[in-house]
């Protein structure tokens, strides 16, 4: 007697699936808090006061909807090491496709645009700068293994897209006015920072590694990689200054400095998994302190 044909269950509906997608590859609950803060800091700057409210939103949305549009592009240049290394991850293991992922973030930067056009010619022609490093991004400036072979000249690079971010965001917060200034000093804050997350989330400790998965701990060593870690959040200490002069606040980040550079020395003295995977946290506590 024939076996009864196996019935496979459909697929669940394509928002569930994008739900779960940022569940497990782009966190809300962990980005959308750190975009807020970085935009009410930057527009704040830009404005040399309070913000308007409703401009301030918009440029966090923008802001979001960039970052996202990021991780799609990252998805696009992983795919075959993801393939080979990591088939759990969402995109290999058939959650969801790439057009679909690409389709989502075109629609995400149609709508930035529209969100940015009610706030002036200067803030349009900022996102374009965003938009245009974020292609050549895509593209690996077009040399993607001249710049996969150097972590450092890698890492360089992609930083980019955060001044030019937080020149949009300053933009919108100036409301059509000049910028304030001394408006480069946050521009390098944005560069430094994002050092310290993007080393802060590709470090990990002794047997933690894994093959095909690029880190820069794998890459340069531990004790390299956190030295040049530690040399961004004080870089971006210093930006702080010189953009502020605020005694007291800076005084007070000198003090969470300290700390966080803590958490860097007790992972390089007891490198396992768990006391480097607090680098990550301290990364992000430092980023929200800064904003």
């Amino acid at each position: 007697m024939d076996a009864a044909p196996t019935l496979s269950a459909p697929p669940a509906p394509l928002p569930a699936r994008l739900w779960t997608y940022t569940r497990e590859r782009f966190p809300l609950h962990r980005h959308a808090p750190l975009v807020a803060v970085f935009a009410l800091g930057v527009a704040a700057y830009g404005a040399q006061g309070v913000p308007a409210p409703a401009r301030t939103a918009a440029a966090a949305c923008v802001v979001l909807l960039a970052f996202f549009a990021l991780r799609v592009a990252d998805e696009h240049k992983d795919a075959q090491n993801d393939a080979r290394y990591r088939p759990e991850r969402a995109v290999p293991r058939g959650l969801v496709r790439l057009a679909e992922l690409r389709a989502l973030a075109f629609g995400g930067l149609a709508f930035a645009t529209a969100l940015t056009v009610p706030l002036g010619l200067r803030a349009l022609g900022a996102l374009a700068l965003v938009a245009a490093f974020g292609a050549a991004m895509t593209a690996e400036f077009g040399v993607p293994a001249w710049l996969r072979a150097r972590p450092g000249a890698y890492l360089a690079s992609h930083l980019g897209i955060l001044p030019l971010l937080d020149l949009y965001t300053m933009t919108v917060g100036a409301n059509g006015g000049p910028l304030p200034d001394g408006w480069l000093a946050p521009l390098a804050m944005a560069y430094a920072g994002g050092g310290v997350f993007e080393l802060g989330r590709k470090v990990r400790g002794r047997g933690d590694e894994r093959e095909g998965v690029e880190t820069y701990s794998a890459a340069w060593g531990l004790g390299r990689a956190l030295a040049v870690w530690a040399a961004f959040v004080i870089a971006s200490l210093a930006s702080v200054w010189i953009a502020t002069r605020a005694v007291v606040p800076c005084a007070l980040l000198a003090l969470l400095a300290a700390v966080v550079l803590g958490v860097a020395a007790r992972a390089l003295r007891r490198p396992d998994a768990r006391a480097v995977a607090r680098i990550e946290t301290a990364s992000g506590a430092w980023l929200l302190a800064l904003y």
